[in-house]
């Protein structure tokens, strides 16, 4: 998020997705499941309290309509899909190489 706010990019938002995509699928492949539970926790929790930390002000309603709560809410959700897709790959990845 704030790399989208300071450059006026979603760059920010595509490392995040590819990033975070790459390690669900090695918790996958590693059979760390826990990781990836705790991992997506942590970085909620994290996110939530630099926002907290850093004042309203600071962002100036950038996110709106939505504040800066909910769109790290959101974003959360919608960077579930990516991660639960590639853990789909790994069990598909995974099945093929049993074979």
């Amino acid at each position: 998020m704030y790399k989208d706010f300071t450059d006026r990019s979603m760059i920010g938002y595509f490392i995040m997705l590819l990033v975070t995509s790459l390690l669900a699928f090695c918790c996958k492949c590693l059979n760390t499941t826990a990781t990836f539970i705790i991992g997506n926790i942590l970085s909620a929790i994290i996110s939530y309290y630099f926002i907290h930390v850093t004042s309203d002000e600071y962002f100036g309603g950038y996110f709106k309509p939505l504040t800066p709560i909910q769109l790290l809410t959101v974003v959360n959700f919608l960077n579930l899909i990516p991660q639960l897709c590639a853990i789909k790959l790994a069990n598909i990845y995974l099945n093929k190489v049993q074979d």
